[in-house]
């Protein structure tokens, strides 16, 4: 672990203070974060967000999508929530999730999903804080635009016109079929502990929604190459799989590739 301060000026005047723990490759925690001088509440949030955003694109473990997390007892939840931090997956950590500004553009790299029901996918999505940022029709088609700030990953939702609609749920769920397997959402940004954050969704999908996600396979360790994960398939409303994937840590030394060992072995 290493220690990092930044310190915001306004007029040449020292205003803020940042201090940063490294805790690993993907993870860095605030150690302490206090306002200098006195400013009214609004222009401390202000200051405060925007040291926050700095580091998020500054910082090298935070700059590849780790996670910034504070340790927080009730009281501070409250002013956490305020400056856009949201529960994690860890009981009293909080993960920063307002990165960049909910109007600022993104680019238009994306994904797009046909979907029967739009409302319900909206309200799917809205669980990993993804807001409508424009709605519009294409072809006589209801369309959501839809971003996150936490990732540049966003999402084009199109309703199948009810005349088109037909039973049954969305190829992906047959393991012979070809295309498009799942919806990969990295949220390492958002998650320290996937387990808790699963459950962090399952609580609040019941809370607002009524309803409970389906889950198709439970998180758990997976390697892809060098990069260790926590991996978790979900299904979305219409029968889209959904991954959830928190990267956990980046082997250094080199391995050989599964396709060439497995050919060693034969």
């Amino acid at each position: 672990s290493s220690a990092l301060v930044f310190m915001a000026f306004l007029a040449a005047e020292p205003v803020a203070r940042l201090s940063l723990m490294r805790h690993s490759e993907y993870c860095v925690y605030v150690r302490d974060l206090r306002v200098i001088n006195c400013l009214e509440q609004d222009e401390s949030e202000v200051v405060v967000v925007e040291m926050l955003r700095h580091v998020s694109r500054n910082v090298a473990e935070l700059r590849v999508g780790g996670a910034l997390l504070a340790r927080a007892s009730s009281i501070d939840a409250t002013k956490l929530t305020r400056l856009g931090f949201a529960t994690s997956g860890l009981a009293d950590v909080y993960a920063f999730a307002r990165r960049r500004d909910a109007r600022e553009s993104f680019g238009a790299s994306h994904a797009a999903i046909h979907v029967y029901d739009i409302e319900k996918c909206i309200d799917f999505f809205s669980l990993l804080e993804y807001r409508t940022t424009s709605t519009f029709l294409s072809s006589g088609a209801r369309c959501a635009w839809l971003s996150v700030p936490w990732s540049s990953l966003a999402l084009e939702l199109i309703e199948v016109p009810r005349v088109l609609q037909t039973k049954g749920v969305a190829p992906t769920s047959d393991p012979s079929s070809v295309g498009i397997k799942h919806l990969c959402v990295d949220v390492t940004p958002r998650c320290s502990y996937l387990h808790g954050f699963l459950e962090d969704l399952q609580r609040r999908s019941e809370e607002q929604f009524g309803r409970r996600l389906r889950v198709l396979t439970a998180p758990h360790q997976q390697m892809m190459g060098s990069l260790v994960a926590e991996v978790a398939l979900i299904r979305a409303p219409d029968g889209v799989e959904i991954e959830l994937l928190r990267r956990a840590a980046e082997l250094t030394h080199e391995m050989l590739p599964d396709w060439e060992v497995q050919t060693a072995e034969e």
